[in-house]
């Protein structure tokens, strides 16, 4: 029987995205241009976002879609949909 830990770790080759899967939890990481991709399917889409580091800017983005989680991030602030509902995280894991 497999841990609660243990994890598949997928990447592509162009560096697109990569997927972690564990037992409890799935989040893709897409760079930002799949991110916004994934974003625009959704009407009203939830996002989290979580602006960290102290003398180099970046900025972090998490969303669900069809019952996986979405991350990215980036050096400047994306362009997210006008009907999106933001929700400006205190922490989120490796965000700081």
């Amino acid at each position: 029987m497999a841990d609660a830990t243990t994890s598949l770790v997928v990447g592509s080759a162009t560096g697109d995205y990569s997927v972690r899967a564990t037992t409890r939890e799935v989040v893709a990481r897409l760079n930002s241009k799949a991110f916004l991709t994934i974003v625009s399917r959704v009407q009203a889409p939830l996002i989290v976002m979580k602006e960290a580091g102290l003398t180099r800017r970046k900025y972090k983005y998490l969303t669900s879609y069809k019952g996986v989680l979405f991350y990215t991030w980036a050096r400047e602030r994306l362009e997210l949909p006008k009907d999106a509902d933001i929700v400006v995280a205190d922490s989120m894991p490796g965000a700081d």
